[in-house]
């Protein structure tokens, strides 16, 4: 059993990069069920997107580390913005994901912690937003703990990781504001 306080928060590095791959395929199938298509989700694809979140200048993964083992992590950076790039004052959690075995005890609250301290040493960054699939009720709960609020829902087709005519992703939004300056 985990206890948050042997939880170690860090940022992730490329030894950590099989270890998130595999939590992220957890998450995956925590959050599309039935729905996900695993033949599409291949190891090389998310270790590589995992690879080119740590290489990133605008992104950052933080990951939760017991005796040594990742047991979850953190990716985040700028909100993407259709054509413009990314909104400056605008921070966006892609995914908060705990290894299955250890969720309950503290380590998902440490991480979205250490997101909360790293954007607020940015005091341009104003709010902090992230997506959560509609049905997902623990995340919404957990996001609703953490002091987030959801502001707005939207319908999401069919992803890449999903079965050939699995319905609609039904997704929330959740922002927080952070107190950035006015400048």
């Amino acid at each position: 059993m985990v206890e948050p306080h042997n939880a170690h928060i860090d940022r992730a590095d490329s030894g950590d990069v099989p270890a998130l791959a595999r939590i992220l395929e957890q998450a995956y199938q925590h959050i599309h069920g039935a729905h996900l298509d695993l033949s599409r989700l291949q190891h090389a694809p998310r270790e590589t997107v995992i690879q080119s979140t740590l290489a990133s200048r605008v992104h950052a993964m933080h990951v939760a580390k017991c005796e040594g083992e990742v047991i979850g992590f953190a990716s985040f950076g700028p909100q993407p913005v259709a054509g413009l790039g990314y909104a400056r004052r605008v921070a966006e959690l892609g995914l908060l994901a705990v290894r299955e075995d250890c969720r309950g005890n503290g380590v998902g609250q440490a991480l979205f912690e250490s997101v909360l301290a790293r954007l607020r040493e940015q005091p341009s960054v104003e709010k902090l937003i992230l997506w959560v699939e509609s049905d997902n009720s623990s995340a919404r709960a957990f996001y609703g703990k953490m002091g987030m609020t959801p502001t707005q829902e939207r319908e999401q087709p069919g992803n890449r990781i999903r079965t050939a005519g699995a319905p609609p992703c039904k997704e929330t939004r959740y922002e927080l504001s952070l107190g950035g300056d006015n400048s």
